[in-house]
């Protein structure tokens, strides 16, 4: 599970003071380049799986103002989906921020 990978190294980025998109933009990319090493990837799949992984901040804010917006984004249902996977294996803790995203959907 790539995310794994990805939030470890955003983690480790994070602590070095850089920016949020800075952090998590340069863990993508490493975790992505590292997978391209093992398994060659289409680009056009490792930018929306870069899309997927930087919205997941973006939902679990769950920012009021926001809803709308990113209810409105094009990579929206797949970062949600993405949400919901990972909060019925390994984040159980978002099973809350799930409920927020499908009840915001109805």
């Amino acid at each position: 599970f790539l995310w794994q990978a990805q939030n470890e190294r955003f983690v480790m980025i994070k602590k070095k003071q850089r920016s949020f998109y800075l952090a998590m933009t340069q863990a993508s990319e490493e975790v992505i380049i590292n997978q391209i090493k093992q398994v060659s990837l289409p680009k056009w799949l490792t930018a929306r799986i870069k899309d997927i992984w930087i919205m997941q901040s973006k939902l679990e804010k769950m920012h009021p103002k926001k809803v709308d917006d990113l209810l409105q984004n094009p990579r929206f249902r797949m970062a949600y989906d993405f949400l919901l996977l990972r909060s019925q294996s390994i984040n159980p803790e978002l099973e809350d921020v799930a409920k927020f995203w499908t009840k915001a959907q109805q």
